[in-house]
């Protein structure tokens, strides 16, 4: 084994050990970015905030959960998300055509709804009446569709 595989690696977040050679850290849920250069913009990474906006919500104790305005960022970015409010679950897909589909877990074929653009999305995108960006404060967790 070389020295350098026996190198303790470090969070490149919160600073806590990580374990081997692993890529999440175990402690603040921060994949390790190789590309580091940009630290306000959101990579393809599976970091769903930028390194920037991670240590503030770390530092404040809070999950590394994306804003609405992160959220619309990061659509630019995965085609498939998904997230929970209330136990509930919602995917987005986004298709070929940049058109958004928008929907709740396992209930596809219902209140199934689709916009031409993030844009159109962020501005009319609703759960039971209520538009989903005056919702986002309630979402728990985040991620790409599984």
């Amino acid at each position: 084994m070389s020295i350098e595989n026996n190198k303790k690696q470090f969070c490149q977040l919160c600073n806590n050990q990580l374990n081997g050679n692993e890529s999440i850290c175990p402690h603040c849920g921060w994949v390790q970015q190789l590309d580091m250069d940009e630290p306000d913009k959101i990579h393809w990474s599976y970091n769903f905030v930028s390194y920037s906006k991670a240590k503030n919500l770390l530092s404040e104790g809070k999950p590394l959960i994306p804003d609405f305005s992160d959220f619309l960022k990061c659509m630019e970015i995965y085609s498939e998300l998904e997230f929970f409010i209330n136990d509930n679950h919602f995917g987005i897909i986004t298709d070929s055509d940049k058109k958004i589909h928008f929907y709740k877990w396992n209930e596809t074929d219902t209140k199934y709804q689709i916009y031409s653009n993030i844009r159109e999305f962020a501005n009319k995108a609703t759960i039971n009446g209520v538009l989903l960006k005056n919702l986002w404060n309630q979402v728990t967790k985040f991620g790409t569709a599984s």
